[in-house]
């Protein structure tokens, strides 16, 4: 008797693991920045600043599926861009990661599926220090078209917070909202 090694089965059920690449036609922040320090009195203005635009967008999930409908897994989900505001045009990576569901509504390779996440959201600026990570949450669906292939439209949102939170108590929260269209290749 020979025995199957291969942790994927062609079946949606099992382990999963796959991944996507796309457009996110919309990833925003707004948050606080200073904008001025008066060195006569030592103050401090501040501005709530905000910036939308378009990039790339990436996902990577790993998971199991208890049946040929659904599947959890962790997921991560984000866009890059070039931010006009920060100097030196530095590139901004935004995203949800965490626990994601995954619902298919019909057979393999021809069916529309819904997802639904929660977990944190992370914002990093290009040669700066990361905001802390926040509370995020992700909802989306899409449609399967073959089997281990799937295009999707994803809105995360979230916040962070300032690393300088502790200086500037009270203004430390940004907010996070992105929407990012994939194409996956799902093995299962």
């Amino acid at each position: 008797t020979c025995a199957n090694a291969w942790g994927f089965a062609g079946l949606r059920k099992g382990f999963v693991l796959g991944g996507g690449l796309g457009f996110s036609p919309s990833s925003k922040w707004s948050g606080p920045l200073i904008t001025a320090i008066d060195n006569n009195t030592n103050a401090v203005f501040i501005e709530v600043i905000e910036e939308s635009k378009a990039g790339i967008a990436v996902n990577l999930l790993v998971g199991y599926a208890w049946d040929e409908q659904n599947m959890l897994v962790y997921e991560f989900n984000a866009s890059a861009y070039q931010s006009d505001i920060f100097i030196g045009d530095r590139v901004i990576s935004q995203g949800f990661s965490g626990a994601a569901w995954y619902h298919y509504f019909g057979s393999m390779g021809s069916t529309l599926f819904s997802v639904l996440g929660i977990g944190i959201f992370t914002f990093e600026l290009q040669d700066a220090d990361s905001n802390d990570p926040g509370i995020g949450g992700m909802v989306g669906g899409g449609y399967e078209f073959s089997n281990h292939w799937q295009v999707g439209a994803y809105v995360s949102a979230g916040k962070t917070s300032d690393a300088l939170k502790n200086f500037f108590v009270g203004i430390d929260d940004w907010s996070h909202v992105q929407v990012n269209v994939l194409v996956n290749a799902i093995a299962f």
